[in-house]
């Protein structure tokens, strides 16, 4: 996963992982991404401290 900066600043964040579900959907507030995967998993990815990273199930979601 990349993300990119629309304001010129180029790459703000990358995320490599050998094993994992593709993401679907990424959103960016604040200082977080959120990506979901094909599983229907939440990631969030704190911007600002790379090793913060959660995972949540979405239940009951399509």
């Amino acid at each position: 996963m990349v993300v990119q900066s629309n304001v010129g600043i180029g790459i703000l964040w990358i995320a490599f992982f050998e094993t994992a579900n593709p993401f679907i959907s990424i959103e960016i507030t604040d200082n977080t991404i959120y990506a979901i995967n094909n599983l229907k998993e939440k990631w969030s990815f704190n911007i600002d401290n790379p090793k913060e990273i959660n995972i949540v199930m979405l239940m009951g979601e399509k």
